[in-house]
Parts: C-alpha cells; sequence; structure tokens
C-alpha cells in the first residue's frame, strides 16, 4: 500500500520544498475521505485518496506544558480513539483552546471511564521514564497506535532499555515525581518525534518534569531515530523507503 502511495507522489515537484535543516522534513500523510453524492446519515458509497505533502520545521522548540483535562475526554472504549480520524482531532480542539487560554500548550487526556488513567499528550502518545523503565499506556482501544511511538518502543528495547506498556495514572505520575523517580516525560507523535514534557497541572497540583537529556532513555532514543531518518545510521528493521 506504501508503495502505491509513493509511486503516485510527484516528487519532481516537490524536491525543492524539502528543507534540508536538521530535524525537518517534507511530511507526507495520506488522507481518504467520501465523496457521495446523497446528503445523509449513513457511510458513502464513493472515496477519494489523495496525498498531501507540505515541508515541516521541528514541531516544538521547547517544552511542552500540559494540562490535565478534567472536563472533556478524547475517547471511550468502542469509539474511534484508535483511529486515523479527523474527527478525533476536531473533538479535542475545545480542550486545548481553553487549556491553552490558562498558559498551557495542550492537555494530558485521561481515560472516559474513571479519569484516573493517562491515555495521550495532546495529539501524541505519551511515555514516562521512572527509575530508568519507560512506561507508556497500553494500546487498548482508546489511544492510537502511533508508528512513531512504535519505533521508539522498538529503539528502546534495542538499547537494552525497561520498557512498561500499562496504565499509568495521573496520581502514579505525581507521586513518582515527589519521590524524585520521574526522571523525564515525553509526548510522541509523527512530526513531533519525541517533544519533552515541561509543567504538567492536575486539579490543584503542578509539577515541573525533568528534562530529556541526551544520556536518559527517550534522548538516546531520539538521537536513534534521528540517525536512522538521516541515513547516518544503518536502518536494522527495514523502515527507510527510497524514493
Amino acid at each position: 500500500m506504501i508503495q502505491r502511495w509513493i509511486n503516485v507522489l510527484q516528487f519532481k515537484i516537490d524536491r525543492d520544498w524539502i528543507p534540508a535543516t536538521s530535524g525537518s522534513a517534507l511530511y507526507i500523510r495520506p488522507v481518504l475521505f467520501g465523496i457521495g453524492d446523497a446528503l445523509g446519515v449513513r457511510p458513502s458509497d464513493r472515496f477519494r485518496f489523495v496525498i498531501e505533502t507540505c515541508p515541516s520545521a521541528p514541531y516544538f522548540t521547547g517544552s511542552v506544558d500540559l494540562l490535565a483535562e478534567e472536563t472533556y475526554v478524547r475517547a471511550f472504549p468502542g469509539g474511534t480513539g484508535a483511529a486515523k480520524c479527523g474527527g478525533n482531532y476536531a473533538g479535542s480542539m475545545l480542550a486545548a483552546s481553553e487549556a491553552q487560554k490558562r498558559g498551557f500548550h495542550n492537555v494530558l487526556w485521561l481515560d472516559g471511564i474513571e479519569r484516573r488513567y493517562v491515555e495521550e499528550a495532546g495529539l501524541m502518545n505519551v511515555a514516562f521514564v521512572i527509575n530508568g523503565t519507560v512506561v507508556t499506556p497500553p494500546l487498548s482501544g482508546t489511544i492510537l497506535a502511533g508508528i512513531t511511538r512504535d519505533s521508539v518502543l522498538t529503539l528502546l528495547r534495542d538499547l537494552q532499555i525497561d520498557v512498561e506498556e500499562r496504565p499509568i495514572s495521573i496520581d502514579e505520575v505525581f507521586a513518582a515525581h515527589a519521590a524524585g523517580h520521574l526522571e523525564s516525560a515525553a509526548g510522541i507523535g509523527t512530526a513531533a518525534t519525541i517533544a519533552q514534557l515541561g509543567r504538567l497541572r492536575h486539579k490543584d497540583r503542578e509539577i515541573t518534569i525533568p528534562a530529556v537529556t541526551p544520556g536518559s532513555p527517550l534522548g538516546r532514543a531520539a538521537a536513534e531515530l534521528a540517525a536512522i531518518r538521516s541515513g547516518e545510521k544503518a536502518d536494522r528493521h527495514g523502515w527507510l523507503m527510497s524514493i
């Protein structure tokens, strides 16, 4: 499927738009949408597939400050939270806008049932480093199975860094910080790759998460991923494709 996408892209036209700056890229986004003629609440019978490209600079220049969301919910079990569809983005914008009015970049999404367990960081997957172990929420149907998430977890295991895919509560995050065990945290996304988290607020409590350093687990994974993308290191997993 990916090869068919690549075959239809007019890279000769877009070549001059590809940034040469480190950390930048030509962003490629396949999009599928319905174009049926009928107006009604039913699935479309015809679709159009397009590929959008645009130059992309590094997504974040500093740490990302998050407000743990108490009112809105990104996804419920049985919904579309695990799918990369436009409705998931649209449903997050009001919460993000309200968080920005309070001085934060975006929200830290909690689960829709107990409002207790961490799910995603804004539009990104999320991971925490606690006592040298990288902890990230499991793919339980409400969390997007991001390709960058998968790549980062694979590289962490290559580096023999312990990884746990398990539920992590907001209380555990704050308790780990209070005990001095929370070493860093980051959002993991397609364009952002690994974006370190800074301030985190939940109700009446707030912490500042330590930065991701080059020698930390997430820092090492980020460097590995960047080196593979740029061709500086061998692609051991067959992720790269020449175009």
